[in-house]
């Protein structure tokens, strides 16, 4: 049995309304005539910036959606059954605390905002091995994610685990770690957040804070920053607990909240998903006309009555079998734990 090392980190977004995967970028303008907005800036390794953003000056409030919108630092309440780890035993620091801190009453945001090269002449299958519990009313969902760094072969290729939380066809909202060279311009496993609205990725989507919608809320925590601790095959394992639920009312809590969808972006969402995924996913460019190489590195669902549940029935989900398998192992009270990913091209993977 793997052995999860205590790595204190709750990862909350809270959600007032209900914030799955193609990975299009749409870069919102405005974050480059942002500059007035920033409080402080902290160099830090492999030439990457953090800028501290004034709290009510980050990207997000640029939309016009967000006027007179007041910034809800904390959910009001967790779903029974489920509340965040001790603040006192939050320990997580990245790569940029040794150099500084943001000041209280900003956000930290990673400057290096990169766009990806055309893909007009790329061809990608995107793959998954994922599960999908059975239901219609979700108000969220919780998973332990491994911290591990699995190979991408090609630049345009990434490796994602992740949970998806959706309305089937039109809007999601999604969380999770990812490697994606084309993206972040190296191979480390980040945090992501991605959402689109109305259309299913057709002509929306958007990852972090790259176009207006998601709120930051915490000075400690920048999305799509390095871990500093990674799982080691048959050695010592690290893990990330991620959970994401819609909000009943606004007031104040204990724990680490990182940021919120408002209501508004959403339709459909703004008072139920339909569709939970847990799993992994992968872009296959089919190098030399051959399988990529690229790998895929316990769960609740939070019901309609706002209780979080060990998941029934669900439904387990291969694109393709003979890359990347996925099997369901132990289910008690702390949920279902199940094990997903492959090498990709093998002799049975072509």
């Amino acid at each position: 049995m793997l052995k999860f090392i205590n790595f204190p980190l709750w990862i909350i977004f809270s959600i007032l309304s209900f914030g799955i995967l193609t990975h299009e970028i749409i870069v919102d303008e405005t974050i480059s005539n942002a500059n007035a907005s920033i409080i402080k800036t902290i160099e830090s390794d492999n030439d990457e910036i953090i800028d501290c953003y004034s709290i009510h000056k980050q990207h997000a409030f640029s939309n016009p959606l967000f006027r007179n919108h007041p910034i809800q630092m904390r959910p009001s309440s967790y779903p029974q059954g489920v509340q965040p780890k001790e603040q006192k035993k939050f320990e997580l620091t990245q790569t940029w605390h040794k150099y500084g801190l943001c000041p209280e009453g900003t956000v930290p945001i990673r400057s290096k905002h990169l766009h990806p090269s055309s893909s007009d002449d790329v061809t990608t299958t995107n793959e998954y091995a994922s599960i999908t519990p059975i239901g219609e009313n979700f108000q969220g969902a919780q998973a332990t994610i491994n911290l591990w760094k699995p190979l991408i072969e090609q630049p345009r290729e990434f490796s994602a685990s992740q949970i998806w939380i959706s309305t089937g066809d039109k809007e999601a909202i999604e969380a999770g770690l990812e490697v994606n060279k084309n993206l972040y311009g190296d191979e480390k496993p980040r945090i992501f957040v991605y959402w689109t609205v109305t259309d299913h990725f057709n002509s929306t989507g958007c990852y972090n804070i790259q176009c207006r919608g998601f709120v930051q809320t915490t000075s400690k925590i920048s999305l799509d920053f390095i871990f500093n601790n990674l799982s080691i095959f048959r050695g010592t394992q690290y893990s990330a607990d991620f959970i994401m639920f819609k909000v009943k009312t606004s007031s104040n809590i204990q724990g680490i909240v990182v940021g919120y969808w408002p209501h508004f972006l959403f339709k459909q969402l703004s008072t139920k998903a339909t569709r939970i995924d847990f799993g992994g996913q992968i872009s296959n460019t089919k190098p030399n006309m051959r399988h990529t190489k690229t790998q895929i590195g316990s769960v609740k669902v939070f019901d309609g009555n706002y209780e979080a549940k060990v998941p029934g029935t669900v439904f387990m989900i291969q694109s393709n079998t003979n890359c990347y398998g996925l099997s369901l192992g132990q289910t008690d009270s702390s949920g279902i734990i199940f094990y997903y990913g492959g090498p990709g091209f093998s002799s049975t993977c072509q």
